[in-house]
Protein backbone atom coordinates (compact mmCIF):
# COMPACT_ATOMS: atom_id res chain seq x y z
CA UNK A 1 0.00 0.00 0.00
CA UNK A 2 2.46 2.11 1.06
CA UNK A 3 4.62 1.62 -1.64
CA UNK A 4 2.17 1.86 -4.15
CA UNK A 5 1.52 5.27 -3.00
CA UNK A 6 5.01 5.88 -3.19
CA UNK A 7 5.19 5.26 -6.61
CA UNK A 8 2.34 7.25 -7.96
CA UNK A 9 4.01 10.25 -6.11
CA UNK A 10 7.65 9.21 -7.82
CA UNK A 11 5.25 9.31 -11.58
CA UNK A 12 3.72 12.48 -10.50
CA UNK A 13 6.48 14.24 -10.08
CA UNK A 14 8.45 13.11 -12.80
CA UNK A 15 5.51 14.15 -15.00
CA UNK A 16 5.82 17.07 -13.44
CA UNK A 17 9.05 17.95 -13.92
CA UNK A 18 8.94 16.43 -17.72
CA UNK A 19 6.29 19.16 -18.06
CA UNK A 20 8.12 21.96 -16.82
CA UNK A 21 11.24 21.12 -19.01
CA UNK A 22 9.12 21.27 -21.63
CA UNK A 23 7.72 24.55 -20.67
CA UNK A 24 11.02 25.77 -20.08
CA UNK A 25 11.94 25.31 -23.87
CA UNK A 26 9.12 26.70 -25.14
CA UNK A 27 9.18 30.17 -26.60
CA UNK A 28 7.08 32.55 -24.99
CA UNK A 29 5.80 34.94 -28.03
CA UNK A 30 4.01 38.19 -27.14
CA UNK A 31 0.83 38.42 -28.38
CA UNK A 32 1.54 42.10 -29.67
CA UNK A 33 4.21 39.97 -31.85
CA UNK A 34 3.21 38.05 -35.52
CA UNK A 35 2.69 34.63 -35.20
CA UNK A 36 5.13 32.57 -37.17
CA UNK A 37 3.46 31.32 -40.28
CA UNK A 38 1.56 35.04 -40.58
CA UNK A 39 5.46 36.72 -40.39
CA UNK A 40 6.26 33.95 -43.03
CA UNK A 41 3.38 34.95 -45.29
CA UNK A 42 3.92 38.64 -44.83
CA UNK A 43 7.72 38.68 -45.08
CA UNK A 44 7.18 36.25 -48.94
CA UNK A 45 4.95 38.95 -50.06
CA UNK A 46 7.33 41.86 -48.69
CA UNK A 47 10.19 40.96 -50.19
CA UNK A 48 8.71 40.70 -53.69
CA UNK A 49 7.19 44.39 -52.98
CA UNK A 50 11.23 45.06 -52.39
CA UNK A 51 12.52 43.21 -55.66
CA UNK A 52 9.52 45.18 -57.53
CA UNK A 53 10.52 48.53 -55.87
CA UNK A 54 14.14 48.12 -56.88
CA UNK A 55 13.75 47.29 -60.59
CA UNK A 56 11.58 50.25 -60.58
CA UNK A 57 13.12 53.01 -62.85
CA UNK A 58 14.36 55.96 -61.90
CA UNK A 59 11.30 58.01 -62.93
CA UNK A 60 9.02 55.86 -61.15
CA UNK A 61 10.32 55.42 -57.61
CA UNK A 62 7.78 57.37 -55.86
CA UNK A 63 5.49 54.36 -56.46
CA UNK A 64 8.19 51.96 -53.68
CA UNK A 65 5.74 53.48 -51.17
CA UNK A 66 2.55 52.20 -52.68
CA UNK A 67 3.89 48.69 -53.47
CA UNK A 68 5.55 48.81 -49.06
CA UNK A 69 1.76 49.88 -48.40
CA UNK A 70 -0.42 47.69 -50.31
CA UNK A 71 1.37 44.36 -48.80
CA UNK A 72 0.23 46.33 -44.95
CA UNK A 73 -3.01 46.26 -46.05
CA UNK A 74 -3.43 43.08 -47.37
CA UNK A 75 -2.18 41.61 -44.27
CA UNK A 76 -3.86 44.20 -41.84
CA UNK A 77 -1.10 45.06 -40.01
CA UNK A 78 1.06 48.12 -39.46
CA UNK A 79 4.27 49.30 -40.08
CA UNK A 80 4.78 48.80 -36.37
CA UNK A 81 3.37 45.91 -36.17
CA UNK A 82 6.24 44.86 -38.12
CA UNK A 83 8.77 45.91 -36.66
CA UNK A 84 7.96 45.02 -33.43
CA UNK A 85 7.83 41.47 -34.36
CA UNK A 86 11.31 41.86 -36.55
CA UNK A 87 12.97 43.41 -33.27
CA UNK A 88 11.69 39.64 -31.44
CA UNK A 89 12.44 37.24 -33.94
CA UNK A 90 15.75 38.37 -34.36
CA UNK A 91 16.19 37.52 -30.76
CA UNK A 92 15.28 34.16 -31.37
CA UNK A 93 17.56 33.34 -34.12
CA UNK A 94 16.31 29.91 -33.97
CA UNK A 95 12.62 30.64 -34.59
CA UNK A 96 13.97 33.27 -37.45
CA UNK A 97 15.68 30.77 -39.35
CA UNK A 98 12.96 28.24 -39.61
CA UNK A 99 11.13 30.91 -40.92
CA UNK A 100 13.16 31.71 -43.83
CA UNK A 101 14.17 28.13 -44.39
CA UNK A 102 10.62 27.74 -45.73
CA UNK A 103 10.38 30.97 -46.93
CA UNK A 104 13.39 29.86 -49.10
CA UNK A 105 11.77 26.33 -49.89
CA UNK A 106 9.18 28.28 -51.59
CA UNK A 107 10.97 30.53 -53.87
CA UNK A 108 13.34 27.52 -54.55
CA UNK A 109 10.31 25.93 -55.80
CA UNK A 110 8.56 28.51 -57.58
CA UNK A 111 11.65 29.22 -59.09
CA UNK A 112 12.16 25.36 -60.16
CA UNK A 113 8.72 26.00 -61.85
CA UNK A 114 9.54 28.64 -63.19
CA UNK A 115 12.60 27.26 -64.82
CA UNK A 116 10.37 24.31 -66.16
CA UNK A 117 8.42 26.66 -68.24
CA UNK A 118 11.70 28.81 -69.54
CA UNK A 119 12.74 25.33 -70.73
CA UNK A 120 9.41 24.63 -72.57
CA UNK A 121 9.24 27.97 -74.00
CA UNK A 122 12.88 28.52 -74.90
CA UNK A 123 14.09 25.20 -75.07
CA UNK A 124 16.66 25.50 -73.25
CA UNK A 125 18.18 24.81 -69.74
CA UNK A 126 17.06 27.79 -67.47
CA UNK A 127 20.43 27.91 -65.74
CA UNK A 128 22.62 28.20 -69.00
CA UNK A 129 22.32 31.76 -70.95
CA UNK A 130 24.22 30.96 -73.85
CA UNK A 131 26.11 28.39 -75.18
CA UNK A 132 29.37 28.43 -72.83
CA UNK A 133 28.11 30.40 -69.60
CA UNK A 134 26.69 28.93 -66.80
CA UNK A 135 25.31 29.71 -63.47
CA UNK A 136 26.84 27.95 -60.52
CA UNK A 137 25.12 29.06 -57.37
CA UNK A 138 24.01 26.08 -55.58
CA UNK A 139 22.87 27.93 -52.86
CA UNK A 140 19.46 30.20 -51.88
CA UNK A 141 19.14 33.30 -53.89
CA UNK A 142 17.76 35.35 -51.31
CA UNK A 143 18.79 35.75 -47.51
CA UNK A 144 17.94 38.11 -44.72
CA UNK A 145 21.18 38.66 -42.43
CA UNK A 146 20.84 40.44 -38.60
CA UNK A 147 22.85 41.75 -36.07
CA UNK A 148 22.52 37.97 -34.71
CA UNK A 149 25.78 35.96 -34.86
CA UNK A 150 23.45 32.74 -36.46
CA UNK A 151 22.21 35.42 -39.34
CA UNK A 152 24.89 37.61 -40.09
CA UNK A 153 27.30 35.56 -42.39
CA UNK A 154 27.13 33.30 -45.17
CA UNK A 155 29.85 31.43 -46.77
CA UNK A 156 30.47 28.85 -49.77
CA UNK A 157 32.81 26.54 -51.14
CA UNK A 158 32.63 25.41 -54.97
CA UNK A 159 35.21 21.86 -55.28
CA UNK A 160 37.16 22.21 -58.34
CA UNK A 161 36.11 19.39 -60.22
CA UNK A 162 34.82 19.72 -63.69
CA UNK A 163 32.91 22.41 -62.98
CA UNK A 164 35.84 24.95 -64.09
CA UNK A 165 38.24 25.28 -66.72
CA UNK A 166 41.67 26.97 -67.49
CA UNK A 167 40.72 30.61 -68.02
CA UNK A 168 37.12 30.81 -67.21
CA UNK A 169 35.85 33.76 -65.93
CA UNK A 170 33.84 34.00 -62.81
CA UNK A 171 31.42 36.92 -61.95
CA UNK A 172 30.01 36.75 -58.48
CA UNK A 173 27.07 38.91 -58.56
CA UNK A 174 24.68 39.81 -55.73
CA UNK A 175 22.19 42.98 -54.46
CA UNK A 176 22.16 44.30 -51.18
CA UNK A 177 19.17 46.64 -49.22
CA UNK A 178 19.76 47.56 -46.36
CA UNK A 179 16.08 48.01 -44.07
CA UNK A 180 15.15 49.83 -41.31
CA UNK A 181 15.79 53.46 -40.46
CA UNK A 182 19.56 54.23 -38.79
CA UNK A 183 19.33 57.76 -37.22
CA UNK A 184 23.13 56.84 -35.64
CA UNK A 185 26.12 57.99 -37.74
CA UNK A 186 27.63 54.70 -38.39
CA UNK A 187 25.82 53.19 -40.76
CA UNK A 188 25.72 49.07 -41.29
CA UNK A 189 27.75 47.80 -44.02
CA UNK A 190 28.35 44.43 -46.11
CA UNK A 191 31.36 42.73 -47.04
CA UNK A 192 31.84 40.40 -50.03
CA UNK A 193 35.53 38.44 -50.76
CA UNK A 194 35.26 35.74 -53.46
CA UNK A 195 38.47 33.61 -53.78
CA UNK A 196 40.20 31.37 -56.23
CA UNK A 197 42.04 28.27 -54.16
CA UNK A 198 45.06 26.88 -56.03
CA UNK A 199 48.10 24.17 -54.97
CA UNK A 200 50.22 26.89 -53.25
CA UNK A 201 48.97 30.40 -53.89
CA UNK A 202 45.26 32.02 -53.53
CA UNK A 203 43.65 34.72 -55.42
CA UNK A 204 41.01 37.48 -54.09
CA UNK A 205 38.66 40.54 -54.78
CA UNK A 206 36.28 41.74 -52.55
CA UNK A 207 34.35 44.52 -51.80
CA UNK A 208 32.98 46.26 -49.43
CA UNK A 209 30.08 49.20 -49.37
CA UNK A 210 27.09 50.83 -47.16
CA UNK A 211 24.49 51.78 -49.73
CA UNK A 212 21.66 49.36 -51.37
CA UNK A 213 22.58 48.36 -55.20
CA UNK A 214 23.87 45.87 -56.89
CA UNK A 215 27.44 44.17 -57.24
CA UNK A 216 29.71 41.93 -59.25
CA UNK A 217 33.28 40.63 -58.38
CA UNK A 218 34.73 39.24 -61.01
CA UNK A 219 38.03 37.07 -61.51
CA UNK A 220 39.83 34.94 -64.13
CA UNK A 221 41.14 31.52 -62.93
CA UNK A 222 44.79 30.83 -64.03
CA UNK A 223 45.72 29.38 -67.24
CA UNK A 224 48.87 28.00 -65.40
CA UNK A 225 47.63 26.77 -62.15
CA UNK A 226 45.40 24.31 -61.30
CA UNK A 227 42.55 25.05 -59.27
CA UNK A 228 41.61 23.07 -55.92
CA UNK A 229 37.98 25.72 -55.48
CA UNK A 230 36.29 28.66 -55.02
CA UNK A 231 34.98 30.16 -51.92
CA UNK A 232 33.09 33.35 -50.83
CA UNK A 233 31.62 35.04 -48.02
CA UNK A 234 28.60 37.53 -47.28
CA UNK A 235 29.44 39.77 -43.94
CA UNK A 236 26.75 41.70 -42.67
CA UNK A 237 28.82 44.39 -40.32
CA UNK A 238 26.35 46.56 -38.32
CA UNK A 239 28.32 48.25 -35.34
CA UNK A 240 25.57 50.21 -34.69
CA UNK A 241 23.98 47.10 -33.05
CA UNK A 242 20.62 48.40 -33.30
CA UNK A 243 18.66 45.11 -33.80
CA UNK A 244 16.20 46.14 -36.33
CA UNK A 245 18.21 47.00 -39.20
CA UNK A 246 18.76 44.33 -41.59
CA UNK A 247 20.23 43.38 -44.92
CA UNK A 248 18.79 41.78 -47.63
CA UNK A 249 20.89 39.98 -50.26
CA UNK A 250 18.42 39.01 -53.76
CA UNK A 251 19.62 38.16 -57.19
CA UNK A 252 22.60 35.97 -55.99
CA UNK A 253 24.56 34.49 -59.37
CA UNK A 254 27.91 32.99 -60.00
CA UNK A 255 28.68 32.75 -63.69
CA UNK A 256 31.39 31.02 -65.32
CA UNK A 257 32.41 31.53 -68.32
CA UNK A 258 35.01 30.49 -71.00
CA UNK A 259 36.43 32.61 -73.41
CA UNK A 260 38.46 29.68 -75.31
CA UNK A 261 34.59 27.82 -75.68
CA UNK A 262 33.84 30.53 -78.27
Amino acid sequence: MIWGIRNNIYWAISFILTLCLFASCRVNRPDNVLPPRKMEQFLYDYHLAQSMALDLPSNERYKRELYFNYVFQKHGISKQDFERSLVWYTRYPHEFSKIYDRLNKKAEKERLNAAKEVEKIEKKSYSVLSGDSVDLWYLNKTRIFTVSPALNKLTFTIPADTSFRQCDTLTWNTRATFLGNNTDSVKPSVYLSFTLHYKDSTSTVDTLFTLSGESSLKIVTDSTQKLNRVSGAINYVNRTQNSSLFLLIDKVSLMRRNMKAR
